[in-house]
């Protein structure tokens, strides 16, 4: 039972201060939790490095003669040009009458308050590529950009 209070204290200051920044969300601007992320991964890089936590194959029972040969993963470079005619044939072969009102309802109900699941699905169907999907939301909510902490 003390350990579970102690638990509960810890949780509650840190608590406290995320209401130090008025809430979860000027928590997130102000890169609370980005920071609070790159600090634990650092101690625990840290505790890997100098032995304090163990990690088979990593830091504990290695083999040195084993020498892992990890593939390199290389793209065919005729690919790109594979994925590219199967899009414009993809595009040329659709209704986009269809997919033009489908992403029209879309965006319609991305500016309102409305579920916009069933309007992608509407968009899926009607054969909407993933990037014209993107866009709309893109066009009404703009791109995030995390805040970079130094």
């Amino acid at each position: 039972e003390t350990m579970t209070n102690e638990i509960e204290a810890e949780a509650r200051k840190y608590f406290e201060r995320i209401e130090g920044f008025d809430g979860v969300l000027p928590a997130i601007e102000n890169g609370f939790f980005q920071g609070e992320i790159s600090d634990s991964a650092y101690r625990y890089q840290i505790e890997i490095d100098k032995g304090l936590r163990n990690i088979v194959g990593v830091n504990k029972y290695t083999n040195p003669d084993d020498k892992l040969k990890i593939p390199l993963l290389r793209m065919d470079p005729e690919g790109y040009k594979v994925q590219a005619t199967r899009l414009n044939e993809l595009r040329k072969d659709r209704d986009n009458g269809r997919v033009g009102q489908s992403l029209d309802r879309l965006r319609i109900a991305a500016q309102g308050t409305e579920n916009t699941m069933p309007y992608i699905l509407d968009a899926v169907r009607a054969y909407a590529t993933l990037g014209e999907i993107m866009n709309v939301f893109k066009e009404d909510f703009g791109i995030y950009q995390e805040p970079t902490m130094i």
